[in-house]
C-alpha cells in the first residue's frame, strides 16, 4: 500500500496495465498523477470542462498539505503563489459568527488549484489522457 507522507512512492505497488478513473475532481487528478509517477498509463474521465468555472474555494488543512507534499513538495511551495495562508476559520450564519477555530492551512479557489494540477498532468501527457464532458 502507498502511505501518505512517505518520501517516495514504491514503483511496484500498482499492477501493470492501464487505469481508468471516472470523475473524482481534484482527488481523481491526484491519483492519476501518482499512478503516472509510477509509470502507469491512466485514462481520466471528467464530467466538467477542461477549464473549471466558479469562484468557490476550499481549505487545505495541515493533513491535506502533508498528503500533497508527499506527492510533490514543489507543488505545496507553489500554493503560496495562488493560495492564502489561513490560521482561523469562522462559521458565520445570518451575519453572526457562531464558531471559530484555529487551523494551519491554505485556502484556495478550486478553479485555480485545478489549473495548477493541469500543468502537472501536461508533464505526463504520454501517460495520462484526460477526457472532459463525460
Amino acid at each position: 500500500p502507498i502511505e501518505l507522507g512517505s518520501a517516495s512512492l514504491p514503483h511496484d505497488t500498482a499492477p501493470p496495465g492501464e487505469f481508468t478513473i471516472v470523475g473524482g475532481g481534484i482527488c481523481g487528478f491526484f491519483v492519476a498523477l501518482l499512478l503516472a509517477q509510477m509509470g502507469r498509463r491512466v485514462r481520466l474521465f471528467e464530467r466538467g470542462s477542461a477549464k473549471p468555472a466558479g469562484q468557490f474555494g476550499f481549505l487545505l488543512n495541515s493533513r491535506g498539505l502533508r498528503a500533497l507534499r508527499a506527492y510533490d513538495p514543489s507543488f505545496v511551495g507553489r500554493l503560496s503563489q495562488f493560495g492564502n495562508p489561513t490560521t482561523n476559520l469562522s462559521v458565520i450564519v445570518g451575519g453572526r459568527r457562531v464558531s471559530e477555530t484555529s487551523v494551519n492551512g491554505v485556502t484556495v479557489l478550486r478553479a485555480t488549484f485545478l489549473e495548477e494540477m493541469f500543468k502537472d498532468v501536461d508533464q505526463y501527457s504520454d501517460l495520462i489522457s484526460v477526457h472532459h464532458n463525460h
